[in-house]
């Protein structure tokens, strides 16, 4: 006997699907483009299926609430230059030389 669907899920709740890989993928709307309108998409991947089922949940009260921050992209030297620049002002006028030596020569 063949099995019933499900049906659908209510609005804003994702989409989730298993890729040829073996991997889960959520999908999730993250807001709308102000310049054009357009809906703006992003995924998220896991190992399971009840990790992206978390994750989306997660996400989306994140959403809802008005606290859900993205992901940044930052590279951990561009990090480190905002971070030495507010560090430095913060400093005696002998130790900012040390401190560019140490991030140059030590942790980048």
């Amino acid at each position: 006997m063949p099995r019933k669907r499900a049906g659908r899920s209510p609005k804003g709740t994702g989409t989730i699907r298993q890729r040829k890989d073996g991997t889960w993928e959520g999908r999730y709307i993250a807001g709308r483009n102000p310049a054009t309108g357009k809906v703006i998409r992003k995924s998220i991947y896991a190992k399971t299926q009840g990790e992206i089922v978390e994750q989306l949940r997660k996400i989306q009260t994140a959403l809802t609430d008005g606290t859900f921050t993205e992901p940044s992209k930052m590279t951990v030297a561009a990090w480190l230059d905002i971070w030495a620049a507010w560090r430095i002002s913060r400093l005696y006028m002998n130790h900012p030389p040390v401190y560019n030596l140490l991030l140059t020569d030590c942790i980048m």
